[in-house]
């Protein structure tokens, strides 16, 4: 068995922008995320996380390099077979319920009937919404709709989970609330490999063992998170009037 889960080499990927114009997206990214770690895709808006995670589940095509999952290439659908995935901005049928969309994504996965009664209640007693199973989707606050999600990613019981932007948009309660929810799949499940984006450092040192740090589409550091707040820091220059 393979130590990294993740693997791309000199990934590129260009964006068209009309004649004779192109826009780098991912520059040359070379990264291998290892296997039972939660690791952080870390960088401002506009440095490559999301498109680096649209080519790992392959959304997106890179326009160079290859990129493996647990040694297959990511253009095989037999690659992301084991993958759980939480978009930035999830959306369900407002319609649904709770249970009901859980039913209805386990199908989508081929889980039998007795698998998703036996799941689907641990699933969401997990993320806090047992007493919201019966409740319709289009009621659900952003925080609610998020932790939905992410026992949506559950379902299949992944080895690789992918998290876009999981705290994007939440107020600092639900912020709170999905770091706990992000550690706890890490303590319960130590053999699953959890490869998030955020552009919060503050996320990252809650939860990460690693980070991976994209400045420009390109791979600036890629260390423990003791060594990365040892070294990225900030400073500031207060100027003052001369007279006060």
């Amino acid at each position: 068995m393979d130590k990294d889960v993740i693997t791309l080499i000199e990934v590129t990927k260009e964006f068209s922008l009309g004649l004779f114009r192109k826009k780098i997206g991912v520059n040359s990214l070379s990264l291998s995320v290892p296997r039972g770690k939660i690791v952080g895709l870390l960088g401002p808006n506009g440095s490559g996380k999301s498109t680096t995670l649209k080519m790992i589940l392959g959304f997106l095509s890179p326009t160079k390099g290859e990129i493996l999952i647990e040694g297959i290439s990511a253009r095989d659908r037999n690659a992301r077979r084991n993958i759980g995935y939480l978009p930035e901005n999830p959306r369900f049928q407002k319609f649904l319920t709770a249970e009901q969309i859980l039913g209805y994504y386990g199908r989508l996965l081929g889980l039998n009937q007795a698998i998703l009664r036996k799941r689907t209640p641990e699933l969401l007693e997990r993320v806090g919404l047992k007493n919201a199973a019966q409740e319709r989707v289009q009621g659900f606050s952003k925080g609610m709709t998020q932790r939905l999600a992410i026992a949506q990613s559950l379902l299949n019981q992944p080895s690789l989970l992918i998290f876009d932007e999981p705290m994007s948009g939440l107020d600092p309660l639900g912020r709170i609330e999905i770091r706990q929810l992000i550690r706890g799949i890490g303590k319960d499940f130590p053999s699953t490999t959890i490869f998030f984006s955020t552009h919060i450092l503050a996320d990252a040192e809650e939860l990460c063992e690693q980070v991976a740090l994209l400045k420009k589409g390109r791979l600036h550091r890629f260390c423990g998170i003791d060594e990365l707040l040892k070294t990225e820091k900030e400073s500031y220059l207060v100027v003052t009037p001369d007279k006060v």
